[in-house]
This record gives structure tokens, C-alpha cells and sequence, in this order.
């Protein structure tokens, strides 16, 4: 994460991911966003009324002029500065002891160039964005096709990475379907199909199915949710995050591996193992 503001009603994140799995992401984010939200003040719904908004950055040059469009955007309505909007990086750029351990300050600030100003990088940072507050415009209103940031080869590469011919051909991740990750799962536990789908059950393989599904499959909120038993589709991302929070050695983190190894899924154990360091 570089750079991050909440907003009344809406809010922006500039953050660099190590896989092309962006939406299930945002989609998994939101929803247990969400739940939070309603279940701390007693409400039901959306949160959020929209599907959000997504923009490719070609490299770091574009690092300070993205992330002071972040920063900027409660600057001059809600406050004077942007320091001053507490829901907000900014003010561990230009102040040490604000830092949050989720946020990549140094390579963010490693991305100035030396034109805004002398060998202290934080100071030509905070010049950088509180000198631009009256003439700073939406840096993604020039994006190409609307959406990507950067040069013009760039762009074309991106565009010739989504022509279908060279798209990856189907593997054995995506041959699975969501029956045979069932099954897989039903015989690793010992147990039968009434067990998944009862309704109040903490049994581990009902997270199991959910976490795989979600992370192998093109299974949506709602399949999964009857194929659980679950009166909502907003159920299932609580089984998700039991899943990614499992430590290893424990029964249903040793499930996981199993089930991935048998139906040949690409493992995730990395990325379930660093979870709960990472925002």
C-alpha cells in the first residue's frame, strides 16, 4: 500500500499487487467491509453503492503525481491541509511517528526525483503536495482508454496482454469444478454433503470449501452460499477469512494443502501463512 484516504462517502487506495486477482480482492474486501459496518452499527445492506474503479500504473514515475491526488482529495472542502484529514497516509509522509506498519513509505518516497527539492525526501514530498493543492488536477483524466497510466508502449503491451490469443490457456485449476472441490473435500473430513450444507455448523470443511472455491474456482457469493446452506451470500466471506487466518500445522490449514495437492491446484500456503501480517 503507498498511498490511502477515506472519504465521506467513498474512498481511494494506490497499491501495487503481486497477482492479477485484483477484483476477488476488492470484492472480498468490501464485503467483509461491509459486514463490519453493519453489524457495528445494526444495519443491513450495502455499504457501498457502486462496483469500484480500477487503474493500471505503468512504473514509479507516476508515484508522487497518484498519490498526491490521493491525498489531496479532502483538501479544500472537508479540511485546509491534508495532514489535517485523519482517515489518511499522508501525515506519515511528512511525520515519522504517524507511520502505520501497512503502509510502504520508503518506496513511495525512493520514487522522487530531485527537482522538488533537496536530500530530504519527506520534506520534498510535503512540498510536492501542499505546493500543488490549488492547481492539482485528476491525474486519470488523461489515462489511456481511460483506465491505463503510463506511456503509449505500455499501453499497447496491456492491450496485446488482453487479446484472447494471448491469453493463458485453461489449466488444471480452472478445469476443476466446483462438484470435484466438493467431493475432495468431503473425502478429506470423512464426511457427507449434509454436513456442508448445515445450517450453524462450524465444521472446517464448510471454510475449506468456501476458501478454495473462491481462490481456484469462478464460483460466485451466491453458488457457494447455497451449496453451504447459507440464508445470504454475505456469509460467505466470515468462512473465507477463517480459512486465510488458519495457521499452519493446524487441521484446516493442513486440509488446504491436501485438497490443493490432490486436485493439483497451485498452492496459496504462502499467502495464507504471511495473512494475518498483511493488510
Amino acid at each position: 500500500m503507498f498511498a490511502a484516504t477515506l472519504m465521506t462517502n467513498h474512498f481511494h487506495l494506490f497499491f501495487r499487487t503481486p497477482e492479477a486477482n485484483l477484483s476477488r480482492g476488492m470484492q472480498s474486501m468490501l464485503s467483509g467491509y461491509a459486514q463490519w459496518w453493519n453489524r457495528r452499527h445494526r444495519q443491513s445492506g450495502h455499504v457501498f453503492p457502486g462496483r469500484f474503479r480500477g487503474h493500471v500504473i505503468e512504473n514509479e514515475t507516476y508515484f508522487w503525481t497518484v498519490s498526491r491526488y490521493v491525498h489531496l482529495n479532502p483538501v479544500p472542502v472537508l479540511v485546509a491541509r491534508p495532514r489535517d484529514w485523519p482517515w489518511s497516509t499522508y501525515a506519515g509522509y511528512v511525520d515519522p511517528t504517524r507511520r502505520w506498519d501497512w503502509v510502504a513509505y520508503e518506496t513511495l518516497l525512493s520514487a522522487w526525483q530531485g527537482t522538488f527539492g533537496g536530500r530530504n525526501s519527506s520534506a520534498a514530498y510535503e512540498a510536492f503536495v501542499e505546493g500543488g493543492e490549488a492547481s492539482v488536477g485528476d491525474p486519470f483524466a488523461t489515462a489511456i482508454d481511460g483506465w491505463i497510466l503510463g506511456s503509449q508502449q505500455f499501453a499497447d503491451r496491456i492491450r496485446e496482454q488482453l487479446q484472447p490469443a494471448n491469453r493463458r490457456t485453461p489449466t488444471a485449476v480452472q478445469r476443476t469444478s466446483l462438484d470435484q472441490l466438493e467431493a475432495a473435500v468431503r473425502v478429506h473430513f470423512g464426511i457427507g454433503d449434509h454436513e456442508l450444507a448445515s445450517r450453524g455448523s462450524r465444521h472446517p470443511a464448510r471454510a475449506a470449501l468456501a476458501y478454495l472455491a473462491r481462490q481456484h474456482l469462478d464460483c460466485t457469493l451466491r453458488e457457494l452460499a447455497a451449496r453451504l446452506g447459507l440464508a445470504r451470500a454475505d456469509c460467505v466471506p466470515y468462512l473465507i477469512r477463517r480459512a486465510r487466518s488458519a495457521r499452519p500445522g493446524s487441521t484446516l490449514h493442513s486440509a488446504l494443502e491436501h485438497v490443493e495437492q490432490s486436485l493439483q491446484l497451485t498452492s496459496t500456503t504462502a499467502a495464507r501463512a504471511y495473512d494475518s501480517t498483511n493488510p
